[in-house]
């Protein structure tokens, strides 16, 4: 049996407010925004070990992120 989840109702979700609250909180904290303990790295891997549906313990302590390197 194949189960389906719906799509989350995008119009009930602030992503400005949500990327404004995960900010303060990490600059509060002392936490960098990239490198291997930063938000992104560990908001990554969260989203996937949660999407993956993995255990805490067998979750990889690190999960490479790339981050594009952005010049103006």
């Amino acid at each position: 049996m194949t189960e389906t989840l719906d799509p989350m109702d995008q119009s009930k979700i602030d992503h400005q407010k949500l990327a404004q609250q995960l900010l303060a909180q990490a600059k509060a904290e002392g936490v960098e925004l990239v490198g291997p303990n930063g938000l992104l790295n560990q908001l990554t891997a969260n989203v996937l070990e949660t999407a993956l549906d993995l255990p805490d313990s067998s979750a990889p302590q690190h999960l490479p992120v790339c981050i594009p390197s952005v010049r103006g």
